[in-house]
């Protein structure tokens, strides 16, 4: 089991912009800008490749807006599998986020292995699974 600490991320609608004096679609400053800080958190020690894994995701709203809890996904992954965290975003097996607030207790909120942990801004949890598809079952 992993435990990361990051910034809050940036949400799916704020991460590339089309044209401009670039061509194409290019990351936005604001999401260079978490990567860059969310890239501290991350350690050579927690480049493992792994290849089926879970993924569970625990936000602390910074204000009172009403947000899409889905849109934080694609930052975090994308940054995982960039940082040899993660083999391709594609082999996750499982996938659970949680708005903060939503849970019980001051702070702490349940891992997959059962070990409680504090909420920062976001907390990502990152389980190796079994390889074997049909242990599964």
């Amino acid at each position: 089991m992993l435990k990361l600490d990051l910034p809050f991320p940036p949400s799916v609608n704020g991460l590339y912009r089309n044209g401009g004096m670039k061509k194409g679609r290019h990351r936005t400053a604001r999401y260079k800008a978490w990567v860059r800080e969310a890239s501290l958190c991350v350690g050579e020690v927690h480049r493992k490749a792994m290849s089926a894994y879970s993924l569970l995701i625990v936000l602390k709203r910074p204000d009172r807006r009403m947000r899409d809890l889905g849109n934080y996904e694609k930052a975090i992954s994308d940054l995982l599998v960039s940082h040899g965290v993660v083999r391709d975003d594609s082999d996750c097996c499982s996938l659970m986020m949680k708005w903060h607030d939503a849970m019980d207790g001051a702070g702490m909120v349940s891992s997959p292995t059962g070990a409680s942990c504090v909420v920062s801004e976001c907390l990502v949890i990152v389980q190796q699974e079994p390889t074997d598809r049909s242990s599964l079952s």
